[in-house]
């Protein structure tokens, strides 16, 4: 299978639209997310709708994992997330093999696929944070 088939610009653009939605509860409803509790792990997770879908939220030491509980989409939101239309390579190899969880992608193949666009000119590196990537 082709890097290109792994990683389609519907699903990039399938993430960016996830991240859209979830920055917005995150700006909008900061009360309703959960807060990181090293002790007791239950602290950590709440179950919300947003947009009429139902989702989970698991909060970690860096930000959020949100889970689409119907489809499965998993989404990884750090604090201070700079642009909906950035990724981090662990956050988009996440979201892809929740989406499809036969997916051959691995994070070489990944930082491979990165490269090759990189270097056609498709993805640059984000302005708003270090180590994000981003369409150009």
């Amino acid at each position: 299978m082709a890097m290109a088939e792994m990683i389609s610009i519907e699903l990039l653009n399938a993430l960016f639209a996830d991240q859209y939605q979830l920055m917005g509860f995150v700006e909008d409803h900061p009360g309703d997310l959960p807060v990181f509790d090293p002790v007791d792990d239950d602290r950590n997770q709440v179950e919300v709708i947003i947009a009429g879908e139902p989702w989970s939220i698991t909060a970690s030491r860096t930000g959020w994992e949100f889970c689409h509980a119907a489809a499965g989409r998993t989404v990884l939101l750090s604090h201070g997330h700079g642009s909906p239309f950035d990724f981090e390579p662990r956050t988009l190899l996440r979201y892809v093999l929740s989406v499809d969880a036969s997916s051959l992608l691995n994070a070489l193949v990944l930082d491979n696929w990165i490269l090759k666009l990189s270097r056609a000119g498709r993805l640059a590196p984000s302005r708003h944070r270090a180590g994000y990537y981003t369409v150009a």
